[in-house]
This record gives C-alpha cells, structure tokens and sequence, in this order.
C-alpha cells in the first residue's frame, strides 16, 4: 500500500480520480484498475486501495479459437426426410448407401450437415456441436461467400470455417427455423 507520503522512487502512477486538498492536490498513489478511499484517524490521514469487485464475463463474443466444419450429406431429395439426428449414412445418386465422413479432429466447434439441391444449390439441414445434434425442419440456403469464408469452396471433404460465417449461417439458421429457438440459443451460448 503507498500513501502520498512515500518517496518518489517507490511510488506507482498517481490515481487522478483522488485530490486530497489538504495537501496540495498530491493523489493517492494507486495501480490501475483500483479505487483509493481516504480515511481520516487521530494518526492522521491514511489511504485504503481497494481492487474492483470481480466482474461478470458479460463478452458475448464467440471464441476465436473455434474451428467449425460444414460436411455434406448426399443430395436432398431423397435423404432430407429419411434425415434423423445420430445419422451416419446418406443415399448417393447411385442409389446405395454411403458412410458420411469423420469431422476432423481440430473441429471444436460448430458442424452444420448440407445437402445439394438441383442446380448445385447447397442448404444446411443440420447443427451439431458437442452436445446437442438438431435436424433443421426448414432448410437454409447456404451463401457461399456469407457463410463460408473467402477462398472456401464445397469439396467432399468437411469445409472449415471461420468464426464470422459460422456465427452468420447460424443466425440464419434461428431466423428460418423459430421452433428451435431454445436449442439453437443452447449451442449459441456454447459458441462463447
């Protein structure tokens, strides 16, 4: 604790939120980020530093060291209403069934399933993260240049993307889908 007593030398940046007029405006002497209050005793002035009350993380922001993947999930005619949350498989143009791939290790964050429509038109038909797997009832255009990033393509290997287009696909996601609201809030907040 330094007072305004102390010797130069030791003294940390004055506080210039404090004035003692009975000593000439001298502050008390105080780290950054603290309050000073003045406390008048028969031995004289003395000066209490007293930290700031622990604030709450009111940061909304998502945390940027997320890695999120969009992967898709076969063509949506015939797949979209056979589509369950768990699904491992989808049926190819082919007609037989194929094994959807392993999200990459390094994707910690927010996996979206898409499906291809005619036309090579791509919609998100399902949210997953680490708890929650959510088949969307209303599909959502994907906008390549929105949603996915600069210099990201569809490819049949999972697509990772930034935290920007993956916090905007979702938003589009809630807007398209109320009825979800709650669970899309959930993973939202798990985002953070």
């Amino acid at each position: 604790m330094y007072c305004q007593h102390a010797p130069a030398s030791r003294r940390p940046p004055l506080d210039r939120n404090f004035r003692d007029d009975r000593t000439g405006g001298a502050g008390v002497l105080a780290p950054r980020g603290t309050r000073t209050y003045l406390s008048l005793a028969r031995r004289g002035p003395t000066f209490r530093l007293v930290a700031p009350a622990a604030s709450v993380d009111t940061d909304l922001r998502p945390d940027p060291s997320m890695k999120h993947a969009l992967m898709y999930h076969g063509s949506f005619d015939p797949n979209f209403a056979q589509l369950k949350p768990g699904a491992t498989t989808f049926v190819g143009t082919d007609g037989k069934t194929h094994e959807l791939r392993a999200w990459p290790a390094d994707v910690n964050g927010l996996r979206f399933g898409y499906m291809e429509k005619e036309g090579k038109k791509f919609f998100a038909v399902r949210v997953m993260d680490s708890k929650a797997d959510l088949v969307l009832p209303h599909e959502v255009r994907i906008d390549s240049t929105r949603h996915m990033g600069l210099n990201k393509r569809f490819s049949a290997e999972p697509t990772i993307i930034d935290e920007g287009p993956a916090t905007d696909l979702l938003a589009d996601i809630l807007k398209a889908n109320p009825e979800l609201r709650l669970p899309l809030a959930d993973i939202r907040a798990r985002m953070k």
